[in-house]
C-alpha cells in the first residue's frame, strides 16, 4: 500500500484502525472479517430501514470501510456552504427588482417559471415567507480536486468544488446518510475512538421540521422512481402514526373557498378509503384537502400544471418553487460567480474573504450568452485541444444524465454544441440547454468497494453534503466507482465518513487579556485536565449545564452560535447538548471575533419570540432555563430572555465574588432593596442573590413599600446600604431631603447600589448633598448578558463628567469598542461586507458584549446600546483587588448612555416628543427638582431660570416655541414609566412622524 498524508482522505478499516494512532485500509484486512463487517452493517441498515423499502436494494451497495476525514475538511464545507447560502439568498430575493443585475436575461426561464415566481415575489410575507426562511432541502454534489501545495507532505492538498446543487427532490440522499452514519455507530466505531462525521439524529429530526407531524403529508410524485422518499414514508408512519399520502398530478383539484389562501383549497381525489374524517365530495369526486406538500416532479410534469394549481402548490410546498427552477437549476453556479464582486462591495453580503472560499469552492462555470462564453468559444476555435479540459452539462438533469466530455469528442463536434447550445441565453421549452464547466483534476483514493471482489481501485470520491433551509448538516455520502460519472441509482457504491473522536476538556483559569484588541487571548483548554471537568450532559429534556465551568472558551462559545438559531435564523431550535458536544469537538478553526457580524436586540428578538411561545417536544429553548424580561428602560419592547439555569446561578456566584473583590460589598453590609418585582420582571430577584453571594445581608423590601416606611425599617434595622434603580434612588433621596433633621440624623447610610439608567454627575452631587459622604456604586448587567460589570468610585475615582467606570472581569465577558459609524441595526446580519474591528484602549465607541459565562444560548457581539471606551485599571483599584481575581480585570471607562446635553439642575428628567392636532412634533420636557440640603440655605435657579436656559439649549424661537414645553413633577410618578420594568425613560417617542 501507498503512504498516506494523513491530512488527506483515505479510507479505513473501521475494526482495525485506532483513532490517531493506527491507521488500517480494509484490503489490509482478512476476507472473513470483511465479510462479517458487511454483514453487520447490512443488519443495520434493515434494522433502520426494512430490505424491501431500499430502493432496487441500495443498501448493499454500501461499504463498511468509512472515509476518514478531519475536522478541516468539515471547516472547510461548512465555510463553503455558509457563504453560499448568503450569496443565492441574496440573488433570489434580489432577482426581479435588481434592474442592475438583471438576473432574468442571463438565466433565463420557461416563461411560465417566470410568470410563477414573479407572481411569488409579490406575495405577502403572511402568505409565503421570504426566500432566506425557506431554502428547503440542498444536497450539493462536490468533487475534490487536487492542488499542488508544497507546504503538505504530499506536495498537494485537496480542495473541495461544489459541481451542482441538488434540490429539487428534497428527500434524496439525507435518510441514505441518516442509516449509513448509524450503521458505522452499530460497528463500534465509538470503542476505536472514531465519531461520525454526521449525526443521523440530527439529520432525521431536521426532516420533521419541514412540516407539521400532526397533519396529513402529500407526496406529489409522477414519473420519478424516487430513492429516500420511499424511505420516508416508513420512517414518517413510525415516528408520527400516520404515512404520508402520495398523489398523481392528475389527481389534484381545486374547490372555490373564499376563507382558503388565494381563494380556493388544494385538494385530492381519494383513490382508496382510508377512514379518515377530512375526506368530502364535490363533483361526484372524493377529495381530501391538501394543507402541506412535498414535490417530486420533473420539470416537464411542472409544467403541465395549470397555472392556478402551481400558484396553489407554491404557497403549501415546502420545496420552495424558487429552489426548484432557480437553485436547483446549475446555472445558478455561474450566476453566484458572476455575482462575488458584488456581493462583496456592492450588497454588503458577502466578506472578501468568503468571497474567495467560494471562487475556490465552485466549478468554474460558463453560462450560454454570457461574455465568458462568446471568449470560451473563441478560444476553442483557435486551440482545438482546449475542449479537453471541459464539459457540457444539462442545466437540470440529475444523476450524471447528458454529460458530454470534452476530450471524449471531435473538436468539430464540440464546437458544434458550442454554437448549438452557448451562443444565447434564452432556453426553448422542451429543448436541452446546457452550460460548460471546466473539468476538475480529481485525486484518485484507493478504496474497496462492495465485497472486494473487484480489488483495490484507484477511484475517484464523489462528496455531498447537507443542508437544511441553511442549516449545515454535515457531509453526507461518498459516491465511487470506476468511470467519471457516478450515480447510487446506476449501481455506484456508497461511503459514510467518520473523523477522529476527542475530549471536551475544562477550561482552566489561565492569563487573560483586557480584551482591547482584536484577537483577545483567553485561558487555554488544558490537554490533560481530569475527566471528571468534561463538560456535563444532562439525560433527556437535553440541556446544557456548566456544572464546574465558570467560563468557556471564545472558541466554543463561537463554535455553538455557528448552530444555533440566535445567529442563524434558518434552524429552527436550539442544539442540546449532544450536538453543543460535537459542534465544540468538531471545530477546528480559531476564528477572530471581529469577524463575526454584529448582533441587535431586534434580531434576538424576533427569534425569542418564536421559540418562547414554541412548546414543540424538540424546542430545547423552554427547558430547564431562568426565564427574565428586558426592563424596556430605553422604551423598547420588553423581550423574554431564557438563560440555562445552571449557567445563570454560575454567572450570579462569579458576579458574586467580582462585587466583593471590588468592594460594592464589605463585610457586615446590611442592604435594603428597593427593586422591582413581579409581572416577569425580576430584578429584585437578581439584586438580591447578586449581593447575598458578595456576602450582604439583604432586606427585600420591593418598590411598593412607602418611602416613611422604608426610613423606618433603616433606622430599625441600622441598614448603612441602599439599593434600588437610580430613579428609586433619587426619588428616596428626594424624601429623605424633607425630613426633619433629626430623622435624617438617625439614618446610618453610608453607600448607595443603584442599577438601570446611570447616575449623571449632578445626580450624584445631590445624593451626597442629602445623604451626606456616601459611597456611590452600581451594578451592571441585563437580561440578555446578565451581570457583568460593577461600579466603584472609590476605586476609579468620581470623573468630571456624566460617565460611570464600569469594572468588569475579562474572563467571564469580551467587551469589544467598534466605531459608532459602523453601528447599523437596520442592517441584516448577513450583510457584513467586512470584519469589524475594535478601537485602541482610550478611544470612545459602541460596547459589544461577548458573554464566556453562556454557552446554551451564546450572547455573541450583542450591541448593548451603551457607549464608552476601555482603560486599565488605576493603581489603587489593582492594589486594592485581591489576587485571586489576578490579573486584574479591564474597566471600560464611560460606559453607559452619556446624555446629548447635561441637566445639571435636574435630580431627575424625561425628553417626550408627540405629534399635536396639526401633525406636527411636539417636545416636552419633564423635570423633577430636589431640595437642595446645604449649608447657608443657598438657593437653586428658580423655575423660570430653568425654562429660559432650556429654550437657550433646544433652540426655541418665536416660531417654534408652541411646540415646547417644560412640565415640573413633584415625584417620579409624573414620567412615563417602561411597562416591565417600572423604569423612568430617559426618551420617549410617540410621534407618528417620521424623522
Amino acid at each position: 500500500m501507498a503512504s498516506y498524508d494523513h491530512q488527506l482522505l483515505r479510507q479505513i478499516s473501521l475494526s482495525q484502525s485506532k483513532s490517531n494512532s493506527q491507521l488500517t485500509h480494509p484490503s489490509e484486512t482478512d476476507s472473513c472479517l470483511r465479510k462479517h463487517e458487511k454483514l453487520r452493517l447490512e443488519a443495520s441498515l434493515e434494522a433502520s430501514c426494512q430490505r424491501s423499502a431500499w430502493p432496487k436494494g441500495s443498501h448493499l451497495s454500501c461499504s463498511p470501510h468509512p472515509i476518514l476525514i478531519t475536522s478541516q475538511h468539515d471547516t472547510a464545507m461548512r465555510a463553503i456552504h455558509e457563504a453560499l447560502t448568503l450569496a443565492i439568498a441574496s440573488i433570489v430575493e434580489r432577482w426581479w427588482t435588481d434592474t442592475e443585475a438583471d438576473f432574468p436575461q442571463r438565466m433565463p426561464l420557461e416563461p411560465g417559471e417566470e410568470a410563477l415566481l414573479r407572481w411569488i415575489d409579490n406575495l405577502h410575507p403572511d402568505t409565503l415567507p421570504p426566500y432566506r426562511q425557506r431554502l428547503g432541502c440542498w444536497r450539493p454534489d462536490f468533487l475534490v480536486e487536487s492542488v499542488a501545495d508544497p507546504k503538505m507532505p504530499s506536495g498537494t492538498r485537496e480542495q473541495f468544488r461544489i459541481c451542482e446543487i441538488n434540490s429539487r427532490f428534497c428527500w434524496n440522499g439525507f435518510l441514505h446518510t441518516a442509516y449509513g452514519q448509524q450503521a458505522l455507530v452499530d460497528l463500534d466505531a465509538k470503542s476505536n475512538g472514531f465519531v461520525g462525521a454526521t449525526d443521523p439524529e440530527q439529520v432525521i429530526d431536521s426532516l420533521f421540521t419541514l412540516y407539521d407531524p400532526t397533519k396529513p403529508l402529500f407526496l406529489l410524485k409522477g414519473v420519478e422512481p424516487g430513492l429516500d422518499i420511499h424511505m420516508f414514508v416508513d420512517l414518517a408512519a413510525q415516528r408520527t402514526g400516520t404515512r404520508p399520502i402520495f398523489v398523481l398530478p392528475d389527481d389534484l383539484r381545486l374547490v372555490p373557498d373564499e376563507h382558503a389562501k388565494l381563494g380556493y383549497r388544494l385538494c385530492s381525489v381519494v383513490r382508496a378509503e382510508d377512514g379518515r374524517n377530512e375526506q368530502f365530495v364535490h363533483n361526484d369526486d372524493t377529495l381530501e384537502e391538501i394543507h402541506q406538500v412535498s414535490l417530486e416532479l420533473h420539470q416537464h410534469e411542472l409544467r403541465a400544471l395549470s397555472p392556478e394549481i402551481m400558484r396553489a402548490l407554491s404557497v403549501r410546498c415546502f420545496n420552495d418553487m424558487r429552489t426548484i427552477f432557480l437553485v436547483h437549476d446549475k446555472r445558478m453556479l455561474g450566476i453566484v460567480l458572476q455575482e462575488l464582486d458584488n456581493l462583496v462591495r456592492r450588497h454588503g453580503v458577502l466578506s472578501a474573504t468568503q468571497a474567495e472560499a467560494l471562487r475556490a469552492g465552485i466549478c468554474p462555470t460558463i453560462l450560454a450568452g454570457s461574455r465568458e462564453a462568446a471568449f470560451f468559444l473563441q478560444r476553442c476555435r483557435d486551440s482545438p485541444t482546449h475542449k479537453d479540459g471541459y464539459l457540457l452539462k444539462l442545466i437540470r438533469s440529475g444523476k450524471g444524465a447528458g454529460i458530454v466530455f470534452g476530450d471524449e469528442v471531435s473538436a468539430a463536434e464540440w464546437n458544434e454544441k458550442l454554437l448549438q447550445y452557448l451562443g444565447d441565453a434564452a432556453i426553448t421549452v422542451g429543448q436541452p440547454a446546457y452550460l460548460v464547466q471546466r473539468q476538475i483534476v480529481q485525486r484518485r483514493y484507493e478504496v474497496l468497494l462492495r465485497d472486494g471482489q473487484e480489488g483495490v481501485q484507484a477511484n475517484y470520491l464523489i462528496g455531498t453534503y447537507h443542508a437544511l433551509n441553511g442549516r449545515y448538516l454535515g457531509l453526507g455520502l461518498w459516491r465511487s466507482g470506476p468511470g467519471r460519472v457516478c450515480a447510487i441509482s446506476h449501481n455506484g457504491a456508497w461511503i459514510c465518513s467518520v473523523r477522529s473522536g476527542s475530549v471536551l476538556a475544562r477550561v482552566r483559569p489561565g492569563k487573560l487579556s483586557s480584551c482591547g484588541g482584536d484577537t483577545p487571548q483567553y485561558p487555554p483548554t488544558c490537554t490533560n485536565a481530569d475527566p471528571s471537568d468534561t463538560l456535563h450532559k444532562f439525560p433527556l429534556p437535553r440541556t446544557v449545564g456548566c456544572s464546574k465551568m465558570d467560563h468557556y472558551p471564545l472558541q466554543h462559545i463561537l463554535a455553538v452560535a455557528a448552530i444555533h438559531p440566535f445567529y442563524q435564523p434558518t434552524i429552527r431550535f436550539p442544539p442540546d447538548a449532544d450536538h453543543i458536544h460535537q459542534a465544540i469537538s468538531s471545530d477546528g478553526g480559531v476564528r477572530p471575533l471581529s469577524s463575526v457580524p454584529l448582533t441587535y436586540k431586534k434580531d434576538l428578538y424576533q427569534t425569542i419570540q418564536r421559540l418562547t411561545s414554541d412548546n414543540d417536544p424538540r424546542n430545547g429553548y423552554r427547558r430547564s432555563s431562568y426565564i427574565s424580561v428586558t426592563g424596556g428602560g430605553s422604551g423598547g419592547i420588553p423581550m423574554m430572555f431564557a438563560t440555562d439555569g445552571q449557567e445563570n446561578r454560575n454567572q450570579r456566584r462569579t458576579a458574586g465574588q467580582l462585587i466583593q473583590a471590588c468592594g460594592v460589598i464589605e463585610e457586615g453590609d446590611w442592604v435594603l432593596t428597593m427593586h422591582t418585582s413581579g409581572g416577569l420582571y425580576r430584578s429584585l430577584d437578581l439584586v438580591t442573590e447578586l449581593l447575598e453571594n458578595a456576602g450582604a445581608s439583604v432586606l427585600c423590601v420591593g418598590h411598593l413599600v412607602s418611602h416613611t416606611a422604608i426610613v423606618q425599617l433603616c433606622v430599625a434595622h441600622r441598614v448603612n446600604v441602599i439599593s434600588g434603580d437610580s430613579s428609586q434612588i433619587l426619588q428616596f433621596a428626594l424624601h429623605v431631603a424633607g425630613l426633619p433633621p433629626a430623622t435624617r440624623e438617625a439614618l446610618c447610610i453610608n453607600k448607595i447600589i443603584y442599577t438601570s439608567e446611570p447616575l449623571v454627575r449632578a445626580q450624584r452631587q445631590y445624593l451626597t448633598s442629602v445623604l451626606g459622604p456616601v459611597a456611590i456604586c452600581s451594578l451592571f448587567a441585563s437580561a440578555e448578558s446578565g451581570p457583568w460589570a460593577v461600579v466603584n468610585l472609590a476605586l476609579t475615582g468620581d470623573v468630571a463628567d456624566d460617565a460611570a467606570d464600569l469594572i468588569f472581569d475579562a474572563r467571564a465577558m469580551c467587551v469589544e469598542i467598534i466605531p459608532p459609524s459602523v453601528v447599523n441595526e437596520d442592517q441584516p446580519r448577513s450583510a457584513v461586507s467586512q470584519e469589524i474591528h475594535t478601537l485602541p484602549d482610550g478611544e470612545f465607541g459602541a460596547i459589544v458584549l461577548t458573554s464566556l459565562q453562556r454557552l446554551r444560548n451564546p450572547l455573541v457581539r450583542y450591541v448593548s446600546g451603551d457607549v464608552g471606551s476601555l482603560h486599565p485599571l488605576p493603581a489603587a483599584a489593582t492594589a486594592s483587588i485581591p489576587s485571586e481575581i489576578a490579573p486584574p480585570p479591564a474597566s471600560p471607562a464611560a460606559a453607559g448612555s452619556r446624555p446629548a446635553f447635561q441637566l445639571q439642575m435636574a435630580r431627575g428628567w424625561q425628553i417626550i416628543l408627540q405629534d399635536d392636532d396639526s401633525r406636527a412634533q411636539r417636545c416636552e420636557i419633564r423635570l423633577l427638582r430636589g431640595r437642595t440640603v446645604v449649608e447657608g440655605g443657598a438657593h437653586g435657579p428658580s423655575d423660570s431660570e430653568v425654562v429660559q436656559l432650556l429654550q437657550k439649549v433646544f433652540y426655541v424661537t418665536p416660531i417654534n416655541k408652541p411646540l415646547f414645553c417644560v412640565t415640573f413633577v413633584v415625584d417620579a410618578s409624573g414620567f412615563e414609566r417602561s411597562a416591565t420594568g417600572n423604569k423612568v425613560i430617559r426618551f420617549v417617542n410617540k410621534s407618528k412622524v417620521s424623522s
